[in-house]
């Protein structure tokens, strides 16, 4: 039997940067593709290799613990902790759990790994590193800087919002989302409600028991989040609107992150609170 890999991946970043995305959820569970980042780590370790998998959490994180909690992979042995051990017994690989990997990049991570050729260089490009035996566990802090491209990293939501709008036309090598193709081209997660069909454009998403009302226009680059609910009248173009966050009828949407009552505007990089009617009517088409 092949000799089990041993990971940790870095869950315990606390982003105020990426506030108000953070506000209730840690970084590693922000959404990407419609699975949380750390999700996708963890699939992309289980296609490539058996692993025992520590979890490193915030002292404060309740949610991750519950996330991971729903998830069984035959291949990983996942342990949560907030208080690791400070020394690594046996080689291990240590992984970020808030950037964005592809199962391809895993895969010839661990063969590098294994074999030790070119690890260094492929490793630190996205958030990698060997830790030989004897290695203290490193925190996020210690692994901020990455040779690759900074977005990885989402620095700030600016960052997120590219890279959702990359990931969701395809332009980042073998993410798999979740959900399937409908007919018309949207990407629907599971009980997903969509009453338009008023839809044009690649990349649009609707998560899974999200709903989306009537005459509601999802142009290119829409992604609708978990739970979200779309009015009727909405526009929604080359936007993320959040699990669980509200639209109201016919407001507009585009190069945005919706959050709660929250919205980021990518073009000029501010955030504004929406929730007083002057505002709604101001945003309205």
């Amino acid at each position: 039997m092949p000799k089990k890999l041993e990971a940790i991946i870095l869950a315990d970043r606390n982003a105020k940067s990426l506030w108000p995305l953070t506000e209730h959820m840690p970084p590693c569970l922000l959404p990407m593709a419609g699975k949380p980042l750390i999700i996708h780590a963890l699939e992309a370790l289980a296609a490539s290799s058996t692993a025992n998998v520590t979890v490193v959490v915030a002292i404060d994180d309740e949610a991750t613990p519950a996330a991971l909690a729903e998830v069984n992979y035959p291949a990983l042995d996942v342990e949560v902790t907030r208080l690791p051990k400070p020394f690594v017994e046996v080689d291990t690989l240590a992984l970020r759990g808030d950037i964005v990997v592809s199962p391809r990049e895993i895969e010839d991570l661990i063969m590098q790994f294994e074999d030790g050729a070119g690890f260094a260089s492929a490793g630190s490009a996205i958030g990698a590193w060997r830790l030989a035996p004897g290695a203290s566990v490193p925190t996020w802090r210690q692994t901020a800087t990455l040779a690759g491209e900074a977005d990885r990293t989402l620095p700030d939501l600016s960052a997120y919002w590219r890279m959702c709008m990359d990931v969701g036309n395809s332009d980042f090598a073998e993410i798999r989302p979740a959900g399937w193709i409908a007919s018309d081209g949207i990407r629907v997660g599971m009980n997903a409600r969509i009453q338009t069909r008023r839809a044009a454009g690649p990349g649009v998403s609707v998560g899974a028991d999200a709903f989306v009302d009537k005459n509601v226009m999802l142009g290119e680059g829409a992604i609708i989040g978990d739970r979200a609910y779309v009015s009727k009248g909405a526009r929604v173009v080359r936007s993320v609107v959040m699990p669980d966050t509200f639209v109201g009828v016919n407001v507009m949407l585009e190069n945005a992150i919706a959050c709660g009552p929250w919205l980021f505007h990518a073009d000029d990089r501010t955030t504004e609170r929406v929730s007083d009617q002057t505002t709604l009517a101001r945003l309205a088409a």
